[in-house]
């Protein structure tokens, strides 16, 4: 039996005296091609009420859990809950993401905490605000330890807490999203199926066509293809 998500965990650190909590996660890390998505989502203690009014409320506690646990269908059914919140003032998210030239500058590890450093900058909140808001990581490292933030990296925290379940989530919508259009430009890779992940059909088919404009250059399989090429040509 799959568990769900709730916000009981939340209201504990709400119990303990913090206003707000961001959960944070990402979307594409695993991948051979295209950009790296991470969401971050904000619940407000005193906006608790307020949800739980929300007709969609009983749906999300039910259906929000990891965005790998749920079917296509499921996770743009709840980004479109979310949206819908999001326009309320009921829950607030941001999303980001960081290309695969800049994957392939600085690494995809400092992509990724990039990506969720730009999503609390979005949030443009006050120190006040700061000072009273706790940051939720999925993961077992922190982003920043200079950002004025108090942060906790949870391994398995899309396991754990809705917040960062719900941030997989709407990663991962707006990422697959952009991997279907890029499938588009790129036919051959059957980006709009594998969404760049390393599947063996994926594989295959750089094997066959060599890596794309989008491919990172510096994940294996594709550095291996790009320095045999490079070897042959010598």
């Amino acid at each position: 039996m799959i568990k769900t998500m709730d916000l009981k965990k939340e209201k504990i650190y709400f119990k303990s005296g913090w206003e707000k909590i961001i959960g944070l996660d990402e979307a594409g890390r695993g991948s051979l091609a295209g950009p790296v998505y991470a969401a971050a989502v904000m619940i407000e203690k005193n906006k608790l009420p307020l949800l739980k009014r929300q007709k969609e409320y009983s749906f999300l506690m039910k259906s929000v859990k990891d965005s790998k646990k749920l079917s296509p269908k499921k996770r743009k059914e709840i980004f479109e809950i979310a949206k819908n919140l999001q326009k309320k003032k009921i829950i607030n998210y941001q999303i980001s993401f960081i290309s695969e030239k800049t994957i392939d500058r600085i690494n995809i590890d400092k992509a990724v905490k990039k990506a969720m450093e730009n999503n609390l900058k979005k949030f443009q909140l006050t120190k006040k605000e700061i000072s009273k808001t706790l940051v939720l990581i999925d993961g077992n490292r922190i982003i920043k330890s200079s950002l004025p933030y108090k942060q906790i990296a949870i391994v398995k925290g899309d396991n754990k807490f809705f917040s960062i379940a719900l941030a997989s989530i709407l990663a991962k919508v707006k990422r697959d999203k952009k991997l279907e259009k890029l499938s588009q430009k790129y036919p051959a890779y059957n980006f709009e199926v594998n969404k760049g992940y390393p599947t063996f059909n994926h594989k295959t088919l750089l094997k066959i066509y060599g890596p794309s404009l989008i491919h990172r250059q510096t994940f294996q399989p594709v550095k291996y293809l790009i320095n045999k090429d490079k070897k042959n040509e010598e």
